[in-house]
Protein backbone atom coordinates (compact mmCIF):
# COMPACT_ATOMS: atom_id res chain seq x y z
CA UNK A 1 0.00 0.00 0.00
CA UNK A 2 1.37 3.46 -0.85
CA UNK A 3 2.18 5.78 2.00
CA UNK A 4 -0.73 7.99 3.11
CA UNK A 5 -0.27 11.62 4.11
CA UNK A 6 -0.30 12.21 7.85
CA UNK A 7 -3.55 14.00 8.65
CA UNK A 8 -6.68 13.29 10.69
CA UNK A 9 -7.95 9.90 9.56
CA UNK A 10 -4.49 8.38 8.99
CA UNK A 11 -4.77 4.70 10.06
CA UNK A 12 -2.03 2.40 11.23
CA UNK A 13 -1.05 -0.49 13.45
CA UNK A 14 2.13 -0.76 15.51
CA UNK A 15 4.25 -3.88 15.82
CA UNK A 16 5.53 -4.94 19.23
CA UNK A 17 9.18 -5.64 18.42
CA UNK A 18 9.45 -8.05 21.35
CA UNK A 19 6.55 -10.32 20.35
CA UNK A 20 6.19 -9.41 16.68
CA UNK A 21 2.44 -8.97 17.17
CA UNK A 22 0.49 -6.11 15.62
CA UNK A 23 -1.66 -3.79 17.75
CA UNK A 24 -5.25 -2.73 17.30
CA UNK A 25 -5.97 -0.26 14.50
CA UNK A 26 -5.06 3.33 15.47
CA UNK A 27 -6.36 6.51 13.88
CA UNK A 28 -4.94 10.04 13.95
CA UNK A 29 -7.62 12.39 15.26
CA UNK A 30 -5.69 15.67 15.14
CA UNK A 31 -3.51 17.27 12.49
CA UNK A 32 0.25 16.75 12.73
CA UNK A 33 2.36 19.30 14.62
CA UNK A 34 6.04 19.81 15.27
CA UNK A 35 9.08 18.41 13.53
CA UNK A 36 7.98 14.78 14.02
CA UNK A 37 4.41 15.27 12.72
CA UNK A 38 2.98 14.31 16.12
CA UNK A 39 -0.77 13.61 16.23
CA UNK A 40 -3.25 12.63 18.90
CA UNK A 41 -4.23 9.07 18.03
CA UNK A 42 -6.73 6.60 19.48
CA UNK A 43 -7.13 2.90 18.95
CA UNK A 44 -10.20 1.12 17.70
CA UNK A 45 -11.39 -1.88 19.66
CA UNK A 46 -14.24 -4.37 19.85
CA UNK A 47 -17.32 -2.75 21.39
CA UNK A 48 -17.93 -5.83 23.55
CA UNK A 49 -14.64 -5.34 25.38
CA UNK A 50 -14.81 -1.60 26.12
CA UNK A 51 -17.16 0.65 28.11
CA UNK A 52 -16.83 3.94 26.19
CA UNK A 53 -19.56 4.15 23.54
CA UNK A 54 -18.98 7.84 22.70
CA UNK A 55 -18.26 6.82 19.10
CA UNK A 56 -19.57 3.52 17.77
CA UNK A 57 -18.19 2.33 14.44
CA UNK A 58 -20.07 -0.21 12.36
CA UNK A 59 -18.57 -3.08 10.40
CA UNK A 60 -17.78 -1.89 6.89
CA UNK A 61 -17.46 1.82 7.72
CA UNK A 62 -13.75 1.25 7.07
CA UNK A 63 -12.27 -1.79 5.27
CA UNK A 64 -10.49 -2.88 8.48
CA UNK A 65 -13.71 -2.91 10.56
CA UNK A 66 -15.28 -6.37 10.53
CA UNK A 67 -17.51 -5.98 13.59
CA UNK A 68 -19.03 -3.25 15.72
CA UNK A 69 -16.20 -1.27 17.33
CA UNK A 70 -15.57 1.77 19.50
CA UNK A 71 -12.83 4.36 19.86
CA UNK A 72 -10.73 3.79 23.01
CA UNK A 73 -10.39 7.45 24.03
CA UNK A 74 -8.94 6.53 27.43
CA UNK A 75 -5.93 5.03 25.64
CA UNK A 76 -5.43 7.97 23.26
CA UNK A 77 -1.86 9.25 23.03
CA UNK A 78 0.28 11.57 20.98
CA UNK A 79 2.44 9.65 18.51
CA UNK A 80 5.35 11.06 16.45
CA UNK A 81 3.92 9.65 13.21
CA UNK A 82 6.50 11.30 10.98
CA UNK A 83 9.26 9.41 12.77
CA UNK A 84 7.30 6.17 13.08
CA UNK A 85 6.37 6.10 9.38
CA UNK A 86 10.05 5.89 8.48
CA UNK A 87 10.15 2.43 10.10
CA UNK A 88 7.87 0.09 8.10
CA UNK A 89 8.85 -2.81 10.34
CA UNK A 90 7.10 -0.95 13.17
CA UNK A 91 4.17 0.77 11.38
CA UNK A 92 1.65 -0.86 9.05
CA UNK A 93 -0.51 1.69 7.20
CA UNK A 94 -4.13 1.24 6.13
CA UNK A 95 -6.56 3.26 4.04
CA UNK A 96 -7.46 6.45 5.93
CA UNK A 97 -10.86 7.00 7.48
CA UNK A 98 -13.23 9.20 5.46
CA UNK A 99 -13.50 12.83 6.60
CA UNK A 100 -17.07 12.42 7.91
CA UNK A 101 -16.00 9.44 10.02
CA UNK A 102 -13.03 11.41 11.38
CA UNK A 103 -15.42 14.20 12.39
CA UNK A 104 -17.59 11.67 14.28
CA UNK A 105 -14.49 10.34 16.04
CA UNK A 106 -13.40 13.87 16.99
CA UNK A 107 -16.87 14.79 18.29
CA UNK A 108 -16.99 11.51 20.24
CA UNK A 109 -13.66 12.37 21.85
CA UNK A 110 -14.89 15.82 22.78
CA UNK A 111 -17.89 14.29 24.60
CA UNK A 112 -16.23 11.16 26.05
CA UNK A 113 -16.12 10.76 29.83
CA UNK A 114 -13.03 8.57 29.40
CA UNK A 115 -10.63 10.94 27.59
CA UNK A 116 -7.99 12.87 29.52
CA UNK A 117 -8.50 16.64 29.86
CA UNK A 118 -5.30 17.38 27.91
CA UNK A 119 -6.37 15.14 25.02
CA UNK A 120 -9.85 16.71 25.03
CA UNK A 121 -8.20 20.12 24.65
CA UNK A 122 -6.23 18.87 21.63
CA UNK A 123 -9.47 17.73 19.97
CA UNK A 124 -11.24 20.97 20.86
CA UNK A 125 -8.37 22.93 19.29
CA UNK A 126 -8.63 20.76 16.17
CA UNK A 127 -12.39 21.32 15.89
CA UNK A 128 -12.11 25.07 16.46
CA UNK A 129 -14.83 27.38 17.78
Amino acid sequence: MPSSPIKPGFCFRLRDLTTGEWSHLWVAITAPTGPEDSCLCANITDRKSFDDDSCILQAGEHPFLRFESVVAYSKAKVYPLGRLKSHPQVVEEFDPFRDELVKRIQLGGKSSDFISPSNRRLIEAELGP
